[in-house]
């Protein structure tokens, strides 16, 4: 039942077109919510072909900031500048998260398309106390602990809640992101 579950997408447009995939995700969700950059054109044709998107435009130079600040990166990387791969993430879904109004939620990155998400979908359904998540890159436990993946999961928007907005401390930077998303909430 679409009405019960809200689709985030997230993080910079590239590699994808974002008009497919919100073509393609529109009639699975009650609501699509989309943290990114996009121009006003984007804007408004996004609108046009989806009137269940809510688009959330940010400035890439304040994601940048902010997560500089909030997840500093490496010595040898503060020098350059350079912003720690990937924790933007935490920056959209916490923009994205407290406008969520059904009981599921399915994360997914901008750059990255789905061709089907029904199993992903009917899982999440059957399996509500678990996060169902699309494990294509997930290291091993033996090579990397707390490993889930940033880039499609899903489950209750509470659960979702609970690992986006509750256990971020500042020194997760020095890991990978998908260590830095799951660490505190696999704890």
């Amino acid at each position: 039942d679409t009405r019960h579950i809200t689709i985030i997408l997230e993080g910079p447009i590239r590699y994808c077109n974002i008009f497919k995939t919100v073509d393609s995700y529109k009639h699975l969700c009650k609501e699509i919510i989309l943290s990114s950059y996009v121009t006003e054109e984007e804007e408004k044709e996004l609108k046009r072909i989806a009137s269940n998107i809510v688009i959330l435009n940010h400035d890439p130079a304040d994601v940048d900031t902010e997560t500089r600040l909030l997840y500093p990166p490496a010595k040898h990387l503060v020098k350059a500048k350079v912003t720690k791969k990937g924790f933007q993430q935490f920056y959209h879904m916490k923009r994205a998260l407290p406008r969520v109004k059904t009981a599921f939620v399915l994360k997914a990155r901008t750059d990255q398309a789905y061709s089907n998400l029904d199993i992903a979908i009917k899982l999440m359904y059957s399996n509500d106390d678990k996060v169902v998540m699309f494990p294509f890159y997930i290291r091993g436990c033996a090579t990397c602990k707390y490993h889930g993946a940033d880039m499609l999961f899903g489950c209750t928007t509470k659960k979702m809640m609970q690992i986006w907005l509750n256990y971020h401390p500042h020194n997760v930077a020095n890991q990978l992101i998908e260590i830095g998303i799951w660490t505190g909430w696999m704890n």
